[in-house]
């Protein structure tokens, strides 16, 4: 190893040293007190620290040494290459010792594999002799006329294991950077590495430290060389500053460990374009096209692993500290301004929180997060950036017309020059892809990706080491037969057919670069962005099958030109003049018949023009074809003319085997282009109508189901979610990706909308309002909300949260939550019970079931039955507040405890049965579907007198003589009053219920507690129960079932009635018979009786208490004009 090589990196380093004091100085005087005190004397030559950078030198130097020595037996962009395999080594050791790996890692391993094999396969079977000539003089070509295993032992396996000592020895480099601060560990292992490749220089290159010497120890000061030294000194301390420090701290290790790998390919280019041969041959080329790229994979992926790694550990960090903040909030009783405060003293700069104070719980409502730190980002931003869309159109326009401008303007010496641009042009591809592949989630796998990888692939037919090996090119020697030259000649004409054809493709680049360029520019929706790649697409597919089908249906591709009938002919008309009749003229002329017979065109005349002669035709051989019987394109004449143009022998040959194939051929042509044509056509109209008109017509399709019923829009939405589940459980996953990609179409999101929209009518409207929607949605023109009303037969059920007004002044603006929470399990029940929610009137609900009218008078049995729900309605509501685990913080909450004591949210319930007006009450300012009816009226003041009765549930008696018998066994007869403003005395029943023995019998299940599951299992749980209650009215309808019975099977039910046994009951009866007759003291015993029996039970029966205080305000006595009725104070 010349001691020249090692002494010249020795003055590189030693230049990048005193480049870098500068950039030391500014760190000193702008670092903090800690990197100040790293550049005291006493730290930087401590012994520890000094030998760890000592160290990370010394393995720079020995890299150096080691290639040097190693391009002395092979080329210098294989040892430069195969000397960067560092990372590769650290990926393979990771993946050995099971630490994971980025999946684009083990691509990259992959690719590095493949391309060493290349590499190391080529350096075994170059054969100096044939690239080397033996005159030349260039000291690079000499040194490579080794054998073959010094080639690869002491050239390419030196440089590899250099790589391998390098990595294990690498993790200094980090140690180092963490000692010192950058530019000053950069300064010294420049000034380290330079003595240590001088004391290389001295020990195995036999250096003499020769001042004068123009590679001596001084030899840098001699004006042959500063200058020289300077300028190259200056880029690489600059290049080393931007890659190594800069660049690296925002995306270290990629950019820095990558900028490693351009020296061997730079360098390879530039002594490619000077005339240099330093790429053997075409293998060579295909290993630096996988090496480099698989390189730079391994490096990406472990980048991507660190990112990962330092990401999960600032969410954990943020996790801890948000944990902590509200740990500490719950500790403090402070306010919103205090606790606002003491979070911005928080000194997690990647965290900013804006907090407001709610239910002890701090909420964080804006995080700052740093993107374009996001490797995965900024690759997609440099790949979009409009600099990298000229760089690829520039080079796409090369790949197109390269090979072309090569033919016309240059000679075989210039031919390596735009094959080496053709290597650069397909790493530049190969860059494309790769990076595309990471950032575009859609692109791996797809349509373009795939065109992308043929048009890229297709660049080796235009590299002529590759090509010329493949068609045999390489090997035609003056020597080689006219049949072996031929057929080279032939499979030539078909690689260039091929590359015309496949360059196709690459054109389609441009499309794409100019669709890129264009998206810039304008807003493209997903759905057109999507029927533009498809209509995209099938215009490819269609151009490149005709272009394919062209030399296919051409009958030139079939034939080779046949040049004998001439040269032949000249030939036997000498030999037919001169000797006519000798054997030597009938032996040639047998020998170009039989000669013809084995070729395509059968020979079918011979005739000598001069004497009008046939010496072959039909006349003479009885087996040949007449040629008079052929049509004129089916035979093809060629002639021996004279000087004169005159013609003295003529043959006739049968080309009707041509014109057959042309017919077939264009019958299959004509099918093919048929062919094309319809699935073209199919694929256009399939994609507009997958895209467009589907989407449209299941719009359509909606919007008229919610005409027809717009109460199911609010189901739309859970069943399709439901749909989904059920492709998830079934394993369907083709549609169920199908799905998903549709799910950006705006037709996909215009139909959602659509649901939404109908839903939030549903909701806001009701089943009152269902009559509105529809008729206008029906109807083309203006809205017009206000139509008129129509009159329905009702159970209307009222009730009301009690003590609603103390707990408004008490929970403020917590109110609106508290009411949601009630109305969810209200309306949820009474939906589940196949009745309506209508009007929400603050603290009280209306709540309706229709039936039609005519059911009264021609099936009682479905009214009866359908009367029950309303009911059991309202009993499952008692017991389901009484249960709520949501409604317990309002019952331990100590301001409203303070204000009514031992509060419990409680509601009270009235039932009524009666027709109604329903339609729409306002204007076209603002309208509510509702009903306007007494009966409406009734079922409020029923709900009303509850508290004087002290009851939770009033029915009264129109409903009750329409329940079945089992219900009407549930319900007490409790009074008969006179209502204000009716002139009929009115019955009032109610069902008696002890919610506290919910809790003593342990059956308290509450039904509403969903809050652990996810909004899909919400959603779920949704649908399924309106299906089941699609099923229950179905059932009620068709007389199939029966909710009476629930009264026996429904443990919270029954544990609500236990304490009301036949006894009670019994003796209530009497006494309240004895107070309808007039026979009030009997009644007065008879209802004290009955007060007692509950009372054993702490239980205070209401209507016992309620007609006791009615006969004692009459002083014990009926009064005389008692009808068996009273009137109702409570309105």
């Amino acid at each position: 190893m010349p001691a020249e090589k090692c002494i010249r990196i020795s003055w590189r380093f030693f230049m990048q040293g005193l480049m870098m004091i500068p950039f030391v100085t500014y760190e000193r005087r702008s670092g903090d007190e800690i990197v100040k005190a790293k550049y005291k004397l006493s730290y930087i030559f401590n012994l520890d620290n000094f030998k760890k950078v000592y160290i990370s030198s010394f393995t720079s130097s020995m890299w150096f040494t080691m290639t040097l020595f190693a391009q002395e037996w092979n080329f210098v962009s294989h040892s430069l290459v195969l000397g960067a395999l560092q990372n590769f080594f650290f990926s393979i050791d990771r993946k050995i010792k099971g630490i994971e790996n980025h999946n684009i890692e083990n691509a990259g391993q992959t690719m590095v594999i493949g391309g060493v094999l290349c590499i190391l396969i080529d350096s075994y079977t170059f054969e100096t002799a044939d690239a080397i000539p033996s005159t030349t003089s260039y000291k690079m070509f000499k040194l490579l006329r080794r054998a073959t295993w010094q080639r690869v032992i002491l050239g390419n396996f030196t440089s590899i294991l250099v790589s391998f000592l390098v990595f294990k020895m690498d993790k200094h480099q980090g140690i180092t950077r963490k000692t010192y601060p950058p530019y000053l560990a950069a300064m010294i292992i420049c000034f380290l590495t330079a003595i240590n490749m001088q004391m290389s220089a001295y020990f195995f290159s036999g250096s003499d430290f020769d001042v004068n010497h123009l590679w001596g120890w001084l030899g840098l000061f001699t004006s042959e060389q500063f200058s020289g030294y300077l300028y190259m000194s200056i880029i690489l301390c600059f290049g080393s500053f931007i890659t190594g420090v800069l660049v690296s701290k925002l995306f270290e290790p990629i950019i820095p460990a990558t900028a490693q790998l351009f020296e061997p390919v730079i360098a390879t280019i530039v002594f490619q374009l000077v005339g240099v041969q330093i790429i053997p041959r075409g293998l060579t080329c295909i290993g630096y096209v996988f090496l480099l790229p698989g390189i730079f994979l391994i490096i990406l992926g472990q980048h991507l692993i660190v990112q990962r790694i330092k990401q999960e550990l600032v969410d954990q960090e943020r996790s801890d500290e948000v944990q902590r903040l509200r740990q500490w909030q719950i500790q403090q009783d402070l306010s919103k301004e205090e606790i606002h405060l003491k979070l911005m003293q928080v000194k997690d700069k990647d965290l900013i929180y804006l907090l407001y104070y709610q239910n002890h719980k701090i909420v964080p409502l804006q995080e700052k997060t740093q993107d374009f730190n996001n490797i995965k980002l900024f690759c997609a931003f440099i790949l979009d950036h409009s600099v990298t869309t000229v760089i690829m159109t520039v080079i796409t326009l090369y790949a197109l017309f390269g090979d072309d401008v090569r033919v016309l303007v240059t000679d075989s010496q210039g031919d390596q020059v735009f094959w080496v641009l053709n290597i650069i042009s397909m790493a530049f591809f190969s860059i494309e892809i790769i990076v595309a592949s990471f950032t575009k989630s859609c692109y791996f796998n797809s349509f373009f990706f795939y065109l992308d990888f043929v048009s890229t692939i297709s660049l080796l037919l235009d590299i002529g080491w590759i090509s010329n090996t493949l068609f045999g090119v390489n090997n035609i020697s003056s020597a080689t037969s006219a049949a072996q030259l031929a057929k080279a000649a032939r499979a030539s004409r078909v690689g260039t057919r091929a590359g015309r054809i496949v360059r196709i493709v690459r054109l389609i680049r441009l499309v794409k670069l100019y669709k890129q360029a264009h998206q810039v520019n304008m807003f493209e929706t997903k759905l057109g962005q999507k029927l533009s790649d498809q209509t995209t697409k099938t215009v490819i597919l269609i151009v490149l099958s005709i272009m394919a089908s062209v030399p296919m249906f051409s009958s030139d591709t079939y034939n080779d030109q046949i040049t004998s009938y001439n040269t032949g002919l000249s030939s036997l008309y000498l030999y037919y003049t001169k000797t006519p009749s000798d054997d030597l003229y009938k032996k040639s002329l047998q020998q170009y018949i039989d000669f013809h017979k084995k070729q395509r065109y059968p020979i079918l005349n011979i005739r000598y023009q001069v004497q009008d002669i046939n010496l072959y035709s039909s006349e003479t051989n009885p087996e040949i074809t007449n040629y008079q019987t052929l049509r004129l394109e089916e035979q093809f004449i060629y002639s021996f003319e004279d000087s004169q143009g005159e013609i003295l022998l003529s043959i006739i040959i049968d080309k009707r085997i041509d014109n057959d194939l042309n017919a077939i051929l264009s019958i299959v042509r004509t099918i093919f282009v048929s062919i094309v044509l319809t699935v073209g056509a199919i694929l256009f109209s399939g994609d507009i109508e997958l895209l467009v008109l589907e989407p449209i017509e299941s719009m359509v399709r909606k919007v008229k189901r919610i005409s027809e019923n717009p109460l199911e829009a609010a189901q739309l939405e859970e069943q399709e979610t439901l749909a989904m589940e059920q492709l998830l459980k079934d394993g369907n996953l083709e549609e169920i990706k199908k799905k998903k990609e549709q799910e950006g179409y705006e037709t996909v999101i215009l139909e959602k909308l659509i649901i939404k929209i109908g839903a939030l009518l549903a909701i806001g409207f009701g089943e009152a309002g269902s009559e509105i929607i529809a008729s206008n949605m029906k109807r083309a023109g203006d809205v017009d909300p206000i139509i008129a009303g129509k009159k329905v037969m009702a159970i209307f059920g009222f009730c009301d949260i009690r003590n609603f007004t103390d707990a408004t002044e008490v929970l403020q603006t917590g109110v609106m939550v508290f009411v949601n929470e009630i109305a969810e399990i209200t309306h949820a029940i009474v939906d589940q019970h196949i009745g309506q929610p209508n009007k929400n009137i603050g603290d009280a609900f209306l709540l309706v079931w229709k039936y039609p009218e005519s059911d009264t008078f021609y099936d009682e049995e479905r009214v009866n039955i359908y009367a029950d729900l309303p009911v059991l309605a309202f009993l499952n509501i008692m017991s389901a507040v009484y249960v709520s685990k949501k409604l317990v913080k309002y019952q331990q909450n100590q301001k409203l405890n303070f204000r009514l004591h031992n509060y419990r949210v409680k509601m009270g319930f009235g039932l009524h049965i009666g027709w109604a007006i329903e339609g729409a009450i306002g204007s076209n300012y603002k309208i509510d579907a509702s009903y306007l009816s007494p009966n409406v009226n009734m079922a409020s003041r029923l709900e009303a007198a509850t508290k004087q009765f002290g009851t939770n549930l009033l029915i009264s008696g129109e409903l009750f003589q329409i329940l079945t018998p089992k219900c009407q066994q549930q319900c007490r007869h409790i009074d008969r009053v006179l209502v204000k403003g009716s002139l009929q005395p009115m019955d009032l029943y109610t069902v008696d219920v002890h919610l506290e023995n919910i809790n003593t019998r342990g059956c308290g299940k509450d039904q509403f507690d969903i809050g652990n599951l996810t909004v899909p299992q919400k959603k779920r749980m949704r649908v399924i129960s309106r299906l089941q209650r699609n099923k229950l009215k179905n059932d009620i309808f068709s007389c199939k079932s029966f909710p009476a019975e629930k009264f026996k099977t429904n443990k919270m039910l029954y544990a609500m009635r236990e304490l009301f046994r036949s006894s009670f009951y019994n003796e209530w009866n009497i006494g309240f018979n004895y107070y309808i007759q007039g026979k009030w003291e009997q009644a007065k015993c008879q209802f004290l009786k009955t007060l007692v029996m509950l009372s054993q039970h702490n239980f205070i029966d209401g209507p016992s208490n309620t007609l006791l205080n009615v006969i004692k305000e009459n002083n014990d006595k009926c009064p005389i004009n008692w009808k068996g009725y009273r009137v109702l104070t409570e309105k």
